[in-house]
């Protein structure tokens, strides 16, 4: 079978997604997980022709995506979190977050002690905790580990969406904004090793589509949410007709297939 020398940006972002989280993996394994990780990144399955070679994911990894990395790593946004990082004004936190900042950072490290208590128990213990399910359709590459900086920072952007106005009396769930903040904090981070923010409509619908979720969770009176929602996931459908996730629902009221992007699928850190 012939293989494509052109690498696409879906494609690079696929082959990033895996690199990034398995650094220890060969260039070759990379290639060979590509079909495995490609619903949950891209939201649909690669086509053959549209797998490259060794050669040509190799020439990526070295050139282009190692030295990327490489800067990103540098600026420090995916060191664990303390309040004491706010000296740095690119790490700041709006004042009125900081509550929830530290509410989500306390969770994280009793997150972390649980971990420690079940591998003391048995070293052969999987340690990975459930995550319980919630509204937040958006999952694949959600998984909770130490706060980091970057994710206090989409919680210091997230916190007036999902906190309750005057006229409410609910507290806000800290398990979801968690799970909210660290999924943008993965795609921001995702979006900087692949050349950042794209003006291409396509690429552009699967951002679409987390914003008509996102939009879904604003305070009572905002015009028509279900609406918004299911003209995102209309728009996407019609590029991707077998789904993206479980749950979106189009303007008829039915439920997008559940065969395209899963965000509860496993995926090792």
């Amino acid at each position: 079978m012939s293989r494509t020398k052109i690498l696409t940006p879906e494609v690079k972002e696929i082959i990033a997604y895996i690199k990034d989280r398995h650094k220890d993996w060969s260039h070759r394994m990379v290639l060979q997980k590509i079909p495995d990780f490609s619903k949950q990144v891209i939201g649909r399955e690669l086509l053959d022709k549209e797998i490259p070679g060794h050669t040509k994911v190799s020439e990526y990894l070295t050139k282009e995506f190692k030295p990327i990395q490489k800067s990103v790593d540098g600026l420090g946004l995916d060191k664990p979190w303390s309040t004491i990082s706010l000296y740095r004004p690119e790490y700041a936190v709006y004042p009125e977050a900081l509550p929830y900042v530290l509410r989500v950072w306390a969770k994280s490290q009793m997150e972390e002690m649980a971990r420690s208590d079940l591998k003391g128990e048995d070293e052969h213990t999987d340690n990975k905790l459930e995550v319980p399910e919630n509204d937040w359709m958006f999952r694949a590459h959600v998984k909770h580990g130490i706060l980091t900086i970057r994710e206090a920072i989409w919680i210091g952007r997230l916190i007036f969406i999902f906190k309750p106005t005057s006229v409410e009396h609910k507290p806000v769930d800290i398990d979801e904004l968690w799970d909210v903040a660290q999924f943008f904090a993965n795609d921001e981070r995702l979006l900087q090793i692949t050349g950042g923010y794209s003006d291409d409509r396509e690429i552009l619908l699967k951002y679409w589509m987390n914003d008509a979720i996102l939009y879904s969770h604003l305070p009572p009176g905002e015009p028509a949410p279900d609406k918004i929602a299911g003209l995102a996931a209309k728009l996407f459908l019609a590029k991707y007709p077998r789904g993206y996730k479980k749950g979106i629902k189009s303007e008829n009221n039915e439920e997008a297939p559940n065969e395209g992007h899963n965000r509860n699928a496993e995926r090792p850190s």
